[in-house]
Protein backbone atom coordinates (compact mmCIF):
# COMPACT_ATOMS: atom_id res chain seq x y z
CA UNK A 1 0.00 0.00 0.00
CA UNK A 2 3.12 2.24 0.66
CA UNK A 3 4.29 1.74 -2.76
CA UNK A 4 1.22 2.36 -3.90
CA UNK A 5 0.27 5.74 -3.06
CA UNK A 6 4.70 6.81 -3.01
CA UNK A 7 3.60 5.82 -6.72
CA UNK A 8 1.17 8.02 -7.26
CA UNK A 9 2.81 10.99 -5.81
CA UNK A 10 0.92 11.01 -2.07
CA UNK A 11 3.50 10.76 0.36
CA UNK A 12 1.92 12.19 3.21
CA UNK A 13 -1.03 9.39 2.55
CA UNK A 14 1.85 6.48 2.45
CA UNK A 15 3.43 8.06 5.73
CA UNK A 16 0.43 7.82 7.07
CA UNK A 17 0.12 3.94 6.70
CA UNK A 18 3.65 3.80 7.26
CA UNK A 19 2.96 5.27 11.08
CA UNK A 20 0.31 2.59 11.76
CA UNK A 21 2.65 -0.14 10.90
CA UNK A 22 3.02 -2.40 13.93
CA UNK A 23 5.66 -4.44 12.79
CA UNK A 24 7.91 -2.42 10.13
CA UNK A 25 10.02 -4.61 8.15
CA UNK A 26 12.87 -3.01 5.49
CA UNK A 27 10.69 -3.07 2.24
CA UNK A 28 8.67 -0.82 4.15
CA UNK A 29 11.28 2.01 5.51
CA UNK A 30 12.74 1.06 2.10
CA UNK A 31 9.99 2.36 0.27
CA UNK A 32 8.58 5.24 2.58
CA UNK A 33 12.36 6.92 2.25
CA UNK A 34 12.32 6.28 -1.92
CA UNK A 35 9.04 7.80 -1.58
CA UNK A 36 10.42 10.85 0.31
CA UNK A 37 12.79 11.16 -2.05
CA UNK A 38 10.55 11.05 -5.48
CA UNK A 39 8.21 13.31 -4.27
CA UNK A 40 10.80 16.28 -3.36
CA UNK A 41 10.83 16.06 0.33
CA UNK A 42 14.55 15.13 0.73
CA UNK A 43 14.77 16.25 4.36
CA UNK A 44 12.26 14.23 5.35
CA UNK A 45 13.97 11.12 3.94
CA UNK A 46 16.86 11.82 6.04
CA UNK A 47 15.48 12.10 8.87
CA UNK A 48 13.48 8.85 8.49
CA UNK A 49 17.06 7.19 7.19
CA UNK A 50 18.59 8.29 10.14
CA UNK A 51 15.76 5.94 12.45
CA UNK A 52 16.51 2.94 11.49
CA UNK A 53 19.49 0.64 11.23
CA UNK A 54 21.83 0.88 7.93
CA UNK A 55 20.52 -0.83 5.06
CA UNK A 56 23.53 -0.63 2.17
CA UNK A 57 20.87 -0.27 -0.61
CA UNK A 58 18.43 2.35 0.99
CA UNK A 59 22.16 4.48 2.08
CA UNK A 60 23.30 3.96 -1.73
CA UNK A 61 20.29 4.97 -3.21
CA UNK A 62 19.71 7.97 -1.19
CA UNK A 63 23.90 9.19 -1.43
CA UNK A 64 23.19 8.87 -5.45
CA UNK A 65 19.95 10.89 -4.80
CA UNK A 66 21.43 13.82 -2.92
CA UNK A 67 24.55 13.90 -5.33
CA UNK A 68 22.71 14.47 -8.51
CA UNK A 69 20.20 16.67 -7.03
CA UNK A 70 23.38 18.91 -5.95
CA UNK A 71 22.53 18.33 -2.23
CA UNK A 72 26.53 17.64 -1.86
CA UNK A 73 26.76 18.31 2.08
CA UNK A 74 23.54 16.21 2.71
CA UNK A 75 25.17 13.40 0.02
CA UNK A 76 28.61 13.63 2.08
CA UNK A 77 26.44 13.38 4.83
CA UNK A 78 24.77 10.44 4.46
CA UNK A 79 27.82 8.95 2.82
CA UNK A 80 29.95 8.94 6.35
CA UNK A 81 27.61 7.21 7.90
CA UNK A 82 28.68 4.04 6.33
CA UNK A 83 30.87 2.01 8.08
CA UNK A 84 32.26 -0.61 5.10
CA UNK A 85 32.43 1.56 2.09
CA UNK A 86 32.58 -1.19 -0.60
CA UNK A 87 32.67 -0.34 -4.89
CA UNK A 88 29.17 0.37 -4.79
CA UNK A 89 29.16 2.55 -2.09
CA UNK A 90 32.01 5.05 -3.54
CA UNK A 91 30.35 4.30 -6.68
CA UNK A 92 27.10 5.98 -5.69
CA UNK A 93 28.71 9.24 -4.21
CA UNK A 94 31.52 9.81 -7.46
CA UNK A 95 29.25 9.00 -10.25
CA UNK A 96 26.16 11.82 -8.44
CA UNK A 97 29.09 14.38 -8.03
CA UNK A 98 30.61 13.88 -11.12
CA UNK A 99 27.20 14.46 -13.23
CA UNK A 100 26.04 17.29 -10.72
CA UNK A 101 29.32 18.94 -11.92
CA UNK A 102 31.61 18.77 -8.88
CA UNK A 103 33.94 17.11 -11.17
CA UNK A 104 37.22 18.12 -8.35
CA UNK A 105 35.22 16.61 -5.57
CA UNK A 106 34.34 13.78 -7.60
CA UNK A 107 38.51 13.21 -8.49
CA UNK A 108 38.75 13.99 -4.89
CA UNK A 109 36.70 10.90 -3.60
CA UNK A 110 37.99 8.98 -6.26
CA UNK A 111 41.60 9.09 -4.57
CA UNK A 112 40.25 8.27 -0.96
CA UNK A 113 38.50 5.40 -2.57
CA UNK A 114 42.12 4.39 -3.65
CA UNK A 115 43.72 5.27 -0.21
CA UNK A 116 41.38 2.65 0.93
CA UNK A 117 42.10 -0.10 -0.81
CA UNK A 118 39.00 -0.17 -3.02
CA UNK A 119 39.44 -1.32 -6.12
CA UNK A 120 37.98 0.93 -9.06
CA UNK A 121 35.48 -1.19 -11.34
CA UNK A 122 33.83 0.01 -14.94
CA UNK A 123 31.07 2.18 -13.22
CA UNK A 124 34.34 4.06 -11.49
CA UNK A 125 36.17 4.92 -14.72
CA UNK A 126 32.81 6.04 -16.48
CA UNK A 127 32.50 8.25 -13.85
CA UNK A 128 36.03 10.25 -13.47
CA UNK A 129 36.43 10.01 -17.14
CA UNK A 130 33.36 11.94 -16.97
CA UNK A 131 34.83 14.81 -14.63
CA UNK A 132 37.87 14.49 -16.22
CA UNK A 133 36.89 15.98 -19.24
CA UNK A 134 34.31 18.57 -17.80
CA UNK A 135 37.75 19.61 -16.33
CA UNK A 136 39.99 18.87 -19.41
CA UNK A 137 42.47 16.97 -17.53
CA UNK A 138 44.36 15.51 -20.20
CA UNK A 139 46.97 13.85 -18.07
CA UNK A 140 44.64 12.77 -15.47
CA UNK A 141 42.43 10.79 -17.78
CA UNK A 142 44.96 9.79 -19.87
CA UNK A 143 46.08 7.52 -16.69
CA UNK A 144 42.63 6.29 -16.03
CA UNK A 145 43.04 5.23 -19.66
CA UNK A 146 46.36 3.49 -19.14
CA UNK A 147 44.68 2.01 -15.89
CA UNK A 148 41.64 0.84 -18.12
CA UNK A 149 43.81 -1.19 -20.45
CA UNK A 150 45.97 -3.18 -17.22
CA UNK A 151 42.58 -3.97 -16.03
CA UNK A 152 41.69 -5.24 -19.20
CA UNK A 153 38.37 -3.21 -18.47
CA UNK A 154 38.90 -0.90 -21.76
CA UNK A 155 38.42 -4.14 -24.26
CA UNK A 156 35.75 -5.63 -22.22
CA UNK A 157 32.97 -2.90 -21.57
CA UNK A 158 31.72 -0.50 -23.98
CA UNK A 159 30.84 1.95 -21.70
CA UNK A 160 34.16 2.24 -20.59
CA UNK A 161 35.73 2.68 -24.22
CA UNK A 162 32.67 5.24 -25.58
CA UNK A 163 33.61 7.39 -21.53
CA UNK A 164 37.37 7.09 -22.81
CA UNK A 165 36.21 8.18 -26.30
CA UNK A 166 34.37 11.07 -24.86
CA UNK A 167 36.69 12.29 -22.81
CA UNK A 168 39.88 12.55 -25.81
CA UNK A 169 37.11 14.20 -27.96
CA UNK A 170 36.48 16.78 -25.08
CA UNK A 171 39.88 17.29 -24.10
CA UNK A 172 40.18 18.06 -28.24
CA UNK A 173 42.27 14.88 -28.69
CA UNK A 174 40.18 13.60 -32.20
CA UNK A 175 43.19 11.30 -32.83
CA UNK A 176 43.02 9.43 -29.67
CA UNK A 177 39.63 9.40 -29.53
CA UNK A 178 39.71 7.49 -33.12
CA UNK A 179 42.42 5.19 -31.89
CA UNK A 180 39.96 4.24 -29.09
CA UNK A 181 36.92 3.80 -31.89
CA UNK A 182 39.04 2.42 -34.07
CA UNK A 183 40.34 -0.31 -31.35
CA UNK A 184 36.43 -0.90 -29.83
CA UNK A 185 34.77 -4.12 -30.84
CA UNK A 186 30.78 -3.18 -30.00
CA UNK A 187 30.12 0.06 -30.75
CA UNK A 188 26.87 1.64 -29.63
CA UNK A 189 24.88 4.77 -30.75
CA UNK A 190 26.39 6.71 -28.07
CA UNK A 191 29.73 5.44 -29.04
CA UNK A 192 29.12 6.90 -32.71
CA UNK A 193 27.73 9.93 -31.56
CA UNK A 194 30.90 11.14 -29.19
CA UNK A 195 33.26 10.24 -31.99
CA UNK A 196 30.79 12.65 -34.72
CA UNK A 197 31.36 15.09 -31.94
CA UNK A 198 34.89 15.27 -31.34
CA UNK A 199 35.18 15.57 -34.96
CA UNK A 200 32.97 18.40 -34.80
CA UNK A 201 34.45 19.63 -31.93
CA UNK A 202 37.62 19.88 -33.62
CA UNK A 203 35.96 21.99 -36.67
CA UNK A 204 36.98 18.43 -39.20
CA UNK A 205 33.78 18.47 -41.12
CA UNK A 206 34.99 15.65 -43.17
CA UNK A 207 36.02 13.11 -40.36
CA UNK A 208 32.58 13.47 -38.91
CA UNK A 209 30.67 12.95 -42.67
CA UNK A 210 33.42 10.32 -43.39
CA UNK A 211 32.59 8.26 -39.80
CA UNK A 212 28.72 8.69 -40.22
CA UNK A 213 28.99 7.51 -44.17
Amino acid sequence: MIAGYVQNNLAQDARSVFDELHDIDIVSWTAMIVGYTQNGCPEEALKLFLQKEQDPIVTNSLVDFYAKCQMNRDARYVFETISDRDVVAWNSIISGFSQNGSAYEALELFHQMRMGSVLPDAVTLVSVLSACASLNALQVGSSFHAYAVKRGLLSSNVYVGTALLTFYAKCGDAESARVIFDGMDQKSIVTWSAMISGYGIQGNGRGSLFNFW
